[in-house]
């Protein structure tokens, strides 16, 4: 099917000016371009960006009729697209520059790129050093109307981001911190970092944080040793029992189940199923599936489940040093509505579907391929 593809490529005022000091192409009378001799040239021609003065007709007249420019202008590095999006057009670009201190008490400056889309998303892009590629941080809908981006704007007193749709103006914090999930996330995103006391993203209190964590990823997996939640299940024997791990939908992909900290995934049986959100199904729940279930997102717990039978014995399970375990009850859990308990039953039911009839699937090739004796 058709695709659609944007690119940002970035060049240097100082590369525009000297093409915008040089000469014109003109088309002869065989449409072939070729360079206009300077002396051909009128004069008032602006020369760079910055020229604002008052134009003769008779430039104007020129700059109608030759609106190509001989010399070329090329990206930095040259032919390097910094970021590509797929799928989507984008509308409108807004960029912030902010500086952070190092441990030598060099400054540092960082650029912060806002990219609004056609479909009313906004891309929060970040490049440590010029010339480096944009390094994708978070995605933000702006509403469900998904309506394009016309116009975006950074108050840089307040250092809020006004953004302007067909449906109406929002007004966002640059940070949006809270969107991250996971610390790895939160911690390359120089506005925010990761509160492990309460597992989650908020924004840096003393501004741009210092950029001394080079490794985000080695710093969260020290830093963050349990999951935000711990909850302990006792569920019937034989019992079909559903698991959830609540991330954002592009973290999806990367979700591993651990089951007393053995990866399920690399040895799936009979009674463990993923759903297509990477949810967990145990189904025929026994005795011998007790214990931890715990689900890892970039080797980040996020969410524990301490799963009995009945008849069994509760028991704790520590991270670190420390040792947490919830239990459930009637008091503790979020009420839903009818309509959506029928929603998320039916979705466990197609999934459950298509697990069945894949292994009926499975056993008619089985048969035909080995014949019982």
């Amino acid at each position: 099917g058709d695709s659609t593809t944007s690119v940002l490529c970035e060049y240097t005022l100082k590369d525009i000016d000297h093409v915008l000091e040089g000469t014109f192409k003109e088309a002869d009378s065989s449409s072939f371009w070729r360079e206009l001799p300077r002396d051909h040239m009128p004069e008032g021609v602006p020369k760079n960006c910055d020229s604002n003065q008052n134009l003769s007709d008779t430039v104007l007249s020129f700059l109608r009729s030759h609106v190509l420019m001989h010399g070329n202008i090329y990206s930095r590095p040259p032919f390097q697209i910094v970021f590509q999006t797929f799928n989507m057009n984008i509308t409108k670009l807004v960029s912030d520059y902010i500086s952070i201190t190092t441990g030598n008490d060099a400054g540092e400056q960082l650029t912060l790129l806002y990219v609004g889309t056609s479909d009313g998303k906004i891309l929060k892009l970040l490049q440590k050093k010029k010339t480096e590629k944009y390094r994708w941080l978070s995605t933000w809908l702006i509403d469900d109307k998904k309506t394009p981006i016309r116009d975006m704007i950074i108050a840089e007193d307040t250092k809020q981001l006004y953004v302007s749709t067909d449906a109406g103006v929002y007004q966002l914090s640059v940070g949006q911190c809270n969107r991250y999930t996971i610390c790895m996330e939160c911690e390359r995103d120089p506005l925010c970092r990761y509160d492990v006391q309460h597992n989650r993203c908020v924004e840096s209190d003393d501004g741009p944080k210092s950029s001394a964590r080079h490794s985000p990823e080695l710093w969260c997996k020290k830093s963050v040793q349990r999951p935000a939640k711990v909850f302990q299940l006792i569920r019937k024997v034989g019992e079909t029992i559903w698991l959830q791990c609540d991330v954002n939908e592009h973290l999806r992909p990367n979700i591993e189940w651990r089951w007393n900290g053995q990866n399920i995934q690399e040895s799936m049986n009979n009674n463990y199923l993923l759903t297509k959100e990477q949810n967990l199904i145990i189904i025929g729940m026994n005795t011998s599936l007790n214990g931890q279930y715990t689900c890892f997102v970039f080797n980040q717990p996020i969410v524990s489940y301490a799963l009995d039978t009945d008849g069994e014995s509760l028991n704790s399970f520590g991270y670190g040093s420390s040792s947490v375990s919830t239990t459930l009850s009637k008091r503790d859990c979020t009420c839903i509505t009818a309509e959506k308990y029928i929603e998320k039953y039916n979705d466990w039911c197609k999934e459950f579907e298509n697990y069945q009839r894949a292994y009926n699937e499975w056993e008619i090739l089985r048969d035909q391929s080995c014949p019982k004796p």
